[in-house]
C-alpha cells in the first residue's frame, strides 16, 4: 500500500509540472512554446501510464480496493 501511496504523490507532482509547461507554453513565443507543450504532452503521457499501473496493481489487491 506504501507503493500506490508513492505514485500517487509522484501523479500529482507530475500533473503540476505538466499544467506549469502549459501554462508556459502559451505565453512563450513560438519555438520555446512548442517545445514546452511537447513536454507537457509527454508529462501527460507519463501520467496516463503511470494510472494504468495503478489501476492494474489495485486490482491486484482486491482487498485493497476496499
Amino acid at each position: 500500500m506504501k507503493h500506490l501511496d508513492k505514485m500517487k504523490v509522484v501523479i500529482m507532482v507530475l500533473v503540476a509540472l505538466c499544467l506549469l509547461c502549459a501554462v508556459a507554453a502559451f505565453f512563450l513565443p513560438n519555438a520555446q512554446g512548442m517545445v514546452l507543450s511537447c513536454v507537457a504532452m509527454a508529462l501527460a503521457a507519463m501520467i496516463s501510464v503511470l494510472c494504468l499501473v495503478n489501476l492494474a496493481a489495485l486490482l491486484q489487491r482486491p482487498h485493497a480496493a476496499a
